[in-house]
């Protein structure tokens, strides 16, 4: 299981859009992440992309213009570890 969370670091209103590709680089999906000033999220990867589930590939943020954001992911397995990339 992945999660990824992201913060928008800015005192202003952000709209960050993600992209799902594949491990070929095609696109999958996508969509556009509201936060408020100073807000974040935080959710299951498969929550946010139904296709991402059994998948290998990669989760892109874009920074808003003039906007500051923070995106870290974590991958846990069921046996309890973990590994974190950013």
């Amino acid at each position: 299981m992945t999660g990824v969370a992201v913060a928008n670091s800015s005192s202003q209103q952000a709209l960050i859009p993600a992209t799902l590709r594949d491990a070929t680089g095609a696109t999958l999906a996508q969509m556009n992440i509201s936060l408020p000033p100073k807000g974040h999220m935080s959710q299951v990867l498969t929550v946010l992309f139904s296709q991402a589930a059994n998948l290998r590939g990669t989760l892109e943020f874009d920074t808003p213009a003039n906007g500051a954001i923070s995106a870290l992911g974590i991958r846990a397995t069921p046996a309890g570890a973990f590994t974190r990339f950013r």
